[in-house]
């Protein structure tokens, strides 16, 4: 991390964009069953919350009568038009250039039916001129192996049993993570730099539940979207969490950047690109977002998680991926478990940096403290950086240490995984560089300098032709 900041001096620089694509997505083979649109800025409709509004608005309203009687059409993004609007400009303010308009977004839903009829509608949707893109919203799900978008399946509840309650061990020397690369991001050798803690950072979790009154978790300083009420979705943002801020004391584990405030943004109750936008909305120039889902792609199968692919392949979770990083937050993302090469013709080029680049870290995942590539990972030129995707200790689950006699507040694992354990990992030492910039030189990094800095000073991978990128460190 001290060489990141002295080639910080020689290499500040601003965020770069490339002009946004075009796709025509090959649609995902898990459908929420509500299909997301697109309109064409050349047809001059707006969606407000009174309603379609302009020329074109009554033909189009009649089309999808015609397709769904009893449809219901909502704007994609929350916001008023003119929120959205002030937002885009601010962006371009900081020196974005070629920016989505999130106001042109909406959401179909109603009773549309299985994949064949979802489809069928897509088609009738997509020969419309008023429509510039339309596909199938994905059933998303956290990057942890055992998940499963097409069944609602969460991980096995596999607990260690305890003999009453006892004081919390110290459980640092199983976080093989913190320590000097090649195993590790080299946490300790700058714990007591200016900054490393990450005081000045904030870090919003994009998923679905947390614990926060875990024995070794903070209040959140941010709650949007509610929560999923499920004990496996829980225990995942609970163990994200734990990664990045375990508090820095005797007991459990230690985060990464340890004073670090953090927060949560669940799909409970938003679409995923709307947490990522209002996460975006609540934090400050170089902060952190980490997207901690992913969703079946083309090439899903069904069978665990094989063709999984991380949030962005969707334009509008690209789009608002866009718009945080043109706002300076610094999005951390999951590669995603499916196994896929992202350079793969299927993808049609939407992982092809010189193609469209949402700014975004994208973050692959290693065999536990070695550097080869998981079986599992996602993998391309596209993947910027990777973390542990086996055998991370941290908050949540109880495998380690809680067990069936102690409550949900001391639970701890030793057995976190998938690109769900390896994304935090990238984005508390992304805290930590930032903490430290912010304190020597009174200001944050840019979302691609970090990115820059990281690939060009890791620890480089094995295997470099299934490409995961280099381990910060």
């Amino acid at each position: 991390m001290r060489l990141r900041l002295a080639l910080i001096t020689l290499a500040l620089c601003s965020v770069a964009f490339a002009a946004p694509l075009d796709p025509v997505f090959t649609e995902t083979q898990a459908p929420s069953g509500r299909i997301v649109i697109k309109f064409a800025e050349s047809a001059e409709l707006e969606l407000r919350q009174s309603g379609l509004q302009g020329r074109q608005a009554s033909d189009f309203s009649d089309h999808l009568e015609r397709l769904i009687p009893a449809y219901r059409l909502e704007r994609r993004f929350a916001q008023s038009w003119d929120e959205i609007e002030s937002h885009r400009n601010m962006a371009m303010a900081r020196g974005a250039k070629n920016l989505p308009d999130l106001n042109q977004y909406a959401t179909l839903s109603g009773a549309l039916g299985e994949r064949k009829a979802l489809l069928q509608i897509l088609r009738e949707l997509k020969s419309h001129p008023s429509i510039e893109n339309a596909f199938l919203e994905p059933v998303a799900v956290p990057a942890a192996l055992g998940f499963d978008a097409f069944t609602g399946a969460v991980p096995e509840m596999r607990k260690a049993v305890n003999s009453g309650r006892s004081d919390t061990p110290d459980f640092t020397s199983e976080q093989g993570y913190l320590n000097a690369p090649p195993e590790g991001v080299n946490a300790w050798a700058v714990e007591d730099s200016a900054g490393a803690d990450g005081a000045t950072v904030q870090v919003v979790d994009v998923e679905g539940a947390w614990l926060w009154s875990h024995e070794d978790l903070p209040a959140p300083v941010v709650e949007l979207g509610g929560q999923i009420d499920n004990l496996g979705w829980r225990n995942h943002g609970t163990a994200v969490v734990g990664e990045v801020r375990g508090h820095d004391n005797v007991y459990g584990v230690r985060g990464i950047a340890p004073a670090t405030e953090v927060g949560g943004s669940s799909i409970a109750e938003q679409w995923t690109s709307q947490a990522i936008y209002n996460a975006a909305l609540e934090l400050n120039p170089g902060d952190i977002i980490i997207i901690e889902l992913h969703a079946p792609g083309p090439n899903a199968t069904g069978e665990g998680q094989v063709g999984y692919v991380c949030m962005e392949y969707w334009q509008d979770n690209f789009d608002a991926i866009q718009m945080a990083a043109a706002l300076g937050i610094i999005v951390c993302e999951a590669a995603g478990n499916g196994g896929e090469d992202l350079d793969d013709p299927v993808y049609q080029g939407l992982f092809d940096r010189s193609q469209r680049d949402s700014g975004a870290i994208l973050c692959g995942a290693s065999v536990g403290s070695n550097l080869d590539p998981a079986s599992f990972t996602n993998y391309g030129s596209r993947v910027d950086l990777h973390g542990w995707g086996y055998d991370v200790a941290t908050t949540g689950y109880g495998y380690l240490y809680g067990g069936d006699t102690l409550p949900e507040e001391f639970w701890y694992t030793s057995g976190f995984n998938g690109t769900s354990s390896a994304t935090p990992i990238v984005a508390g030492s992304v805290a930590a560089l930032q903490g430290m910039a912010k304190a020597r030189w009174g200001f944050p990094l840019d979302a691609k300098l970090v990115r820059d800095l990281f690939v060009a000073t890791g620890t480089p991978q094995e295997e470099p032709e299934t490409q995961i990128g280099p381990r910060q460190g």
